[in-house]
């Protein structure tokens, strides 16, 4: 689990499928080597074996990573996306997760960087959701991540 979103819902990193499942087709007749997108809804989350709801995607940013994926037929609708900076959660590091309208090009090996938001105006070390890549949570985590986090019974 990479954290939760500022409504509880967890964010969780790459789905199996995406990353050892077999490579689907490209939209359009695309070959098998060009994407290998996640078995997701429209937002970017699905239920675990268990049944917990979770997202892959940062939701915000939903629409983005479909187009730029050449996926036109559907949309995030349950989801308001952002038309400026919004902030979407915290990683289990503590850091806020944001989603850009226009992704940053000063991004680190994280997807992080440090900038002022409307909710820090001192500036703050923060993820920044890909606007192009599924999924599109942090590739890792800068900060310490607290034992035994997030657990559910």
């Amino acid at each position: 689990m990479v954290g939760l979103s500022l409504d509880g819902v967890p964010v969780n990193g790459s789905p199996p499928s995406a990353v050892s499942g077999p490579m689907m087709g490209g939209p359009g007749g695309g070959t098998s080597t060009q994407i290998n997108f996640p078995s997701v809804d429209p937002c970017g989350g699905h239920h675990d074996p268990a049944g917990y709801y979770h997202w892959h995607l940062v939701p915000e940013v939903a629409n983005q990573v479909l187009a730029a994926n050449g996926i036109t037929e559907i949309s995030c609708t349950n989801v308001v996306q952002t038309n400026d900076v919004t902030l979407s959660g915290f990683a289990k590091d503590g850091f806020p997760i944001y989603a850009y309208a226009v992704e940053p090009s000063d991004v680190d090996e994280c997807g992080g960087r440090d900038a002022i938001t409307a909710e820090f105006p001192d500036g703050v070390y923060h993820y920044v959701a890909s606007t192009l890549a599924a999924p599109n949570v942090p590739a890792c985590l800068k900060g310490v991540a607290a034992n035994n986090s997030f657990s559910y019974q």
